[in-house]
């Protein structure tokens, strides 16, 4: 049975998601990185609360992670969304970076083209979500993983 708070981030993720076509979890999230061993989880540290009187200084932030194995496939030679798509397994795909809010990884033997995880991921409170007209809410959730 899930938990409250995965009910409660759920639901906040299905209402950030309505009716836009970009996410853009890059605009509250900062400090993304994605693991040198663990290719499928993009870590970052994400806006909870403060900032709506400009003061950077009143900014609470918490790193949270997302597994993108939920959400990402290998198609040869595109990275696409696929709900569990096992990308980091089965491309097999390493050596990703992540750029303003752009996938970067090499699969099988070369590199593929980068994908905008901005389009489809949002900063749910601090967790980071995915969701698309395909599937989801699909989220992530805090960490004690630093980049």
């Amino acid at each position: 049975m899930p938990s409250f708070a995965s009910i409660i981030i759920a639901a906040l993720a299905s209402l950030l998601f309505a009716g836009s076509a970009s996410a853009g979890w890059t605009q509250s999230c900062r400090n993304s990185c994605i693991g040198a061993a663990t290719p499928n989880i993009l870590v970052t540290e994400c806006l909870v609360s403060g900032g709506a009187n400009g003061n950077p200084n009143d900014q609470n932030y918490e790193w949270a992670e997302f597994d993108l194995n939920q959400v990402l496939e290998y198609a040869v030679p595109f990275l696409v969304y696929q709900q569990d798509g096992d990308f980091a397994t089965k491309g097999p795909c390493s050596a990703c970076s992540v750029t303003s809010g752009k996938l970067k990884c090499v699969c099988g033997t070369g590199t593929v083209p980068t994908l905008d995880l901005d389009t489809w991921m949002s900063d749910a409170t601090g967790v980071l979500c995915f969701a698309n007209s395909a599937f989801g809410p699909t989220c992530g959730k805090a960490t004690s993983s630093r980049c």
